[in-house]
């Protein structure tokens, strides 16, 4: 009688615990090699086209993890810029590496999830100096991954999503301006997969103001895995009661 109540506790306990099994969603993206270019916009205006970087007015890296709520954040302003993160099934690591010059600068940013979600963030802002009549362009390789190993669970589809990207916005009221570039890869489906793109990205500013024109460039790489919490339907947790009760009285006639 010992062994059937052995053998049928472990049946009722993997019924539980099969309900919240959860395969492996990943994600990363990487910017780096970030460089610029000036064209001259105007011939006939008589001022050569420039474009000066100022500084890097910013820069951080960010992980989160959503299984229970856990955050972790690198030091803005601080290079080199690192958080990792590891929580309850759920991880997230992201960097900012470089100095000196712009095309040194390495953005990483990279979340795995077992269970809940997983996300990162690496970033830095720019500060440029642009005159009348001239276009910026702002270049980064940019690489971004997604996989998902189960595609649906039991609980809903795992999701997992990686992009680099560059851009422009205004440093008076911070919306954006110009075109922007990404890299992106994403997998939101029934079925496991795997996605990877790289290429080079380019955010374009055309200044025609008339006049020398403060800008601001962004640049960050981001990346999220998420699986669904396994919920056990109330049917489950009938049967797990039910098989409780079973063991209870297997356990008080072998008493008897």
């Amino acid at each position: 009688m010992h062994s059937k109540l052995i053998a049928t506790s472990a049946a009722i306990l993997g019924l539980f615990a099969g309900q919240s099994a959860q395969a492996d969603a990943s994600a990363s993206a990487t910017v780096n090699n970030i460089k610029f270019y000036v064209f001259d916009m105007d011939l006939n205006d008589g001022e050569a086209a420039t474009a000066t970087f100022e500084a890097i007015t910013g820069q951080s890296a960010n992980s989160w993890t959503h299984v229970n709520g856990q955050s972790a954040g690198g030091d803005w302003d601080t290079l080199p810029s690192l958080a990792s993160l590891s929580y309850l099934g759920a991880s997230a690591q992201a960097s900012v590496v470089g100095g000196g010059a712009l095309d040194s600068f390495v953005l990483q940013a990279q979340a795995i999830s077992g269970n809940g979600n997983a996300y990162s963030n690496a970033g830095i802002s720019l500060n440029f100096t642009l005159s009348k009549n001239a276009m910026l362009v702002l270049s980064a390789d940019t690489s971004a991954s997604a996989t998902t190993t189960l595609g649906k669970t039991a609980a809903g589809r795992e999701t997992a999503y990686g992009i680099g990207q560059v851009g422009f916005y205004s440093g008076i009221n911070g919306s954006d301006i110009g075109s922007y570039g990404y890299v992106q890869s994403y997998i939101n489906d029934d079925l496991a997969g795997h996605v990877e793109t790289n290429g080079q990205t380019l955010a374009v500013f055309h200044n025609t103001s008339g006049a020398s024109y403060n800008l601001w460039g962004d640049v960050y790489a981001d990346a999220q895995a998420r699986i669904p919490l396994a919920v056990p339907e109330p049917e489950t947790y009938a049967m797990l009661l039910g098989g409780l009760g079973v063991l209870g009285l297997l356990q008080r006639r072998r008493r008897v």
